[in-house]
């Protein structure tokens, strides 16, 4: 009996050690396992392809806006000119130092982009053509108007006589502000005196003259003077 008793509890402490076994690994398979996944990030670039407009670029100009821009690019400094010939597409300039005849011809064409080019230049050959007295009316007034620009009063006071000497504007200085000028027309007169229409151009704007152009025994001289 005793050593039945024995075995018997010798086989149920067995049997509680086996299921406090059990039990303590049943609930380490409870537990959660967390399982941690690495992340690839996929970086997608995208481009896109934006039009461009360039925008349209303007050539140069193969010559001078002007047919007078071109031909005063050729001039000596100093020089005056006056246009002969108009033929539309082609101009003839004759150029010469102030109070002189003229002496070069310049042949100014009209370039395929619409500018001005001197396409050739020539001796005009002096005392062969001769100026008229509207062309010398002109060239006097001329030459005035660069003595004023270019302040030599004196220059410009030799070319003037009564009334219009006696005036200060036959004897001025430009001091920088003469800028440019331009010959609008030649109208003589029934006495036989010319009238030379000028527009010029100073730093505070634009005046418009009549230079009254009368002949001497010096030659012809500016008289008078009255806007327009």
């Amino acid at each position: 009996m005793i050593i039945a008793l024995v075995i018997a509890g010798v086989v149920l402490l067995g049997a509680l050690a086996g299921g406090g076994f059990l039990l303590l690994r049943g609930g380490d398979a409870s537990e959660t396992t967390t399982t941690t996944f690495a992340q690839i990030e996929t970086t997608t670039t995208v481009t896109t392809s934006a039009a461009t407009t360039t925008p349209p670029t303007t050539a140069p100009l193969a010559g001078y806006a002007t047919a007078e821009e071109a031909v005063e690019a050729e001039l000596p400094e100093g020089w005056v000119y006056k246009l002969a010939d108009d033929q539309g597409v082609q101009m003839e300039f004759w150029g010469g130092p102030p109070a002189s005849e003229f002496d070069t011809v310049y042949i100014v064409e009209a370039a395929s982009d619409g500018s001005w080019v001197v396409a050739d230049s020539y001796p005009l050959g002096g005392s062969d053509v001769p100026m008229t007295e509207a062309e010398e009316a002109q060239f006097v007034v001329e030459s005035f108007l660069i003595a004023v620009m270019e302040d030599r009063a004196d220059d410009a006071h030799a070319l003037t006589v009564e009334p219009f000497s006696s005036d200060p504007a036959s004897a001025s200085y430009s001091n920088g502000d003469f800028k440019k000028f331009t010959v609008e027309g030649v109208e003589k007169a029934s006495d036989g005196t010319y009238w030379v229409k000028v527009e010029e151009t100073w730093t505070y704007g634009r005046d418009r003259w009549r230079y009254h152009v009368v002949p001497t025994e010096a030659g012809w001289m500016i008289s008078d003077l009255r806007d327009w």
